[in-house]
């Protein structure tokens, strides 16, 4: 080690820039997270993203606070005192020669901490410049011609002056942001992403520590102290979005749509557009065929058999092979809020989580009148199709929505969506046929049915296990009449919504089928909805 000045009595002590450094740093990593946070929220996307953009921030600023903190060491701050004992009978250009172990400086008792290791005063260390002090200060000013040699050696228990406990929070902070903002683009994927998360993180800084060190190591000890940290805080952040691919491909996170856009983006249809839409579906309503009285009847037919055997499940005389008595019930008459939570969903959490995401496709595009409600088995335990034979449902069984809103009814009119009056539902599209190539453009091809598409295969994702399973999976229709139908639960209700508003449980239980005539308009008899 090169010879340093020696250290004497009246000699000052000064701390580093460290705490300018760490406060410095941590302003440069949130302005640059908040910058992030800013573009997303502006330019796309939706809360989960916007979630993850504030992890990642939080990782950031934390990030920077290490780096800022580690470079502030490298320049000196404002002096904190002086060395005010030193030897009785050693002198050095005309002061007291300043000894480790031995001699305190002006505030607070605090002691020199480190000396050189082979030259001794009084049979104590000679301090030395640079050498730090018990309070974690260095010797910032010494003898000018004096110079000592030996390797410096520490005598006294040295305070850091960054508390180590903050020093450590920050790091786990930053490393773990990449896996935070993983598991939040995740939502209830779980413990599995968690945890991948967080091993991607932390096998990412390990690697980024050890390639940022090498390199700053070129510039100096400091610069590669700094290399460490910033490689590490990189290489968390990379290893978790490695992760984050990673469990993408195994089907173990599910990704946000890409067609999230900031809420109340579009803003409402004005009440012009309204009424001409509302019109323009009366008129095709009744260019349809009329109510089927015999289908009607088929349909009441099926709702009262369905409710013998839904009431003979809660007696125990009949056992339904998919669920309990008490998860069944749930589904047909509610929880103690009054809210029916299909059998689609394992639990109230899941099934918070699918309102919220319809809410916010709702809400992006400024409807406020919609009513959507779940059809299908899933909402009293049985089959509803009356042209199938009675059945249970099951976890394979298909789930569809039925979508009440003028609102809506304007992109669908604008689209041009074909409006089947039949069933009372607005095609999502047509596919291209001999008669006609080019198909035809439905419900799908508005904003609001290409973010209700991306809905509802993340849905199918995490419901059935692939996007586009073989039975149809989620399926929102938009509905021609403005009434929702009574038999069914309620999965989201605008501030704004049409009509009144449907009983918590129903009149009878429901069925996924219906008629204009049964109280069902505007629900799905078609058979290729697969029976539910």
């Amino acid at each position: 080690m090169s010879a340093l000045e020696a250290a004497r009595m009246g000699d000052e002590i000064g701390h580093s820039s460290a705490w300018a450094g760490l406060i410095a740093g941590a302003c440069v990593g949130l302005a640059i997270g908040g910058a992030i946070l800013f573009t997303v929220a502006t330019g796309g996307a939706g809360a989960v993203l916007i979630g993850a953009a504030v992890a990642g921030g939080v990782g950031l600023g934390a990030g920077g606070a290490l780096a800022g903190a580690e470079i502030g060491k490298m320049f000196e701050g404002s002096p904190c005192g002086e060395i005010a004992t030193g030897s009785p009978d050693t002198r050095i250009e005309g002061r007291a020669a300043a000894r480790a172990e031995l001699d305190v400086l002006e505030h607070g008792g605090k002691k020199v901490a480190q000396g050189s290791a082979t030259v001794f005063v009084n049979g104590k260390h000679l301090g030395r410049r640079t050498e730090k002090a018990q309070c974690g200060g260095v010797v910032s000013q010494a003898a000018i011609t004096t110079f000592i040699g030996g390797e410096t050696l520490t005598l006294v228990p040295v305070e850091e002056e960054v508390p180590s406990w903050l020093l450590t929070t920050l790091r786990w902070t930053a490393l773990i942001a990449g896996g935070a903002a993983l598991v939040l683009t995740g939502v209830g994927a779980g413990v599995v992403v968690a945890g991948l998360g967080l091993a991607g993180s932390l096998a990412g800084a390990f690697v980024g520590a050890h390639v940022g060190e090498a390199v700053g190591g070129l510039f100096g000890e400091r610069a590669a102290r700094v290399g460490e940290i910033l490689g590490e805080f990189g290489g968390s952040l990379l290893g978790g979005i490695g992760a984050a691919k990673l469990g993408e491909r195994l089907g173990w996170i599910r990704p946000p749509a890409a067609e999230e856009v900031p809420l109340g983006r579009r803003g409402p249809p004005s009440p012009e557009e309204v009424a001409r839409a509302r019109a323009w579906t009366d008129e095709q309503m009744a260019a349809g065929p009329a109510a089927d009285p015999a289908a009607a009847a088929k349909l009441d037919a099926r709702i009262a058999e369905n409710r013998a055997a839904y009431e003979r499940v809660q007696r125990g005389e009949l056992e339904h092979p998919n669920t309990t008595p008490e998860r069944l019930k749930l589904a047909v008459e509610g929880d103690a809020d009054g809210q029916r939570v299909p059998l689609t969903y394992k639990d109230r959490a899941q099934f918070d989580r699918l309102q919220s995401d319809i809410r916010n496709v709702f809400e992006s595009e400024g409807i406020t009148d919609a009513t959507v409600q779940q059809l299908g088995s899933a909402t009293d335990g049985f089959k509803g199709n009356p042209d199938k034979p009675f059945g249970f449902w099951s976890s394979k069984s298909d789930t569809d929505f039925a979508i009440h809103s003028d609102q809506a009814l304007v992109q669908a009119q604008q689209a041009g969506a074909p409006y089947n009056a039949k069933y009372g539902i607005f095609k999502n599209g047509e596919a291209p046929s001999a008669l006609n190539p080019e198909g035809k453009p439905g419900l799908s091809n508005t904003s609001l049915g290409s973010k209700l598409n991306a809905l509802a295969e993340r849905w199918n994702v995490e419901i059935y296990g692939e996007p586009n399973p073989s039975n149809g999976g989620f399926d929102f229709k938009l509905n021609g009449p403005r009434e929702p139908n009574g038999n069914f639960p309620t999965i989201y209700r605008g501030p704004n919504a049409v009509g009144a508003a449907p009983p918590a449980a129903p009149q009878a239980p429901a069925g996924s089928a219906g008629t204009a005539g049964a109280g069902g308009a505007g629900v799905s008899t078609d058979p290729r909805d697969g029976g539910r």
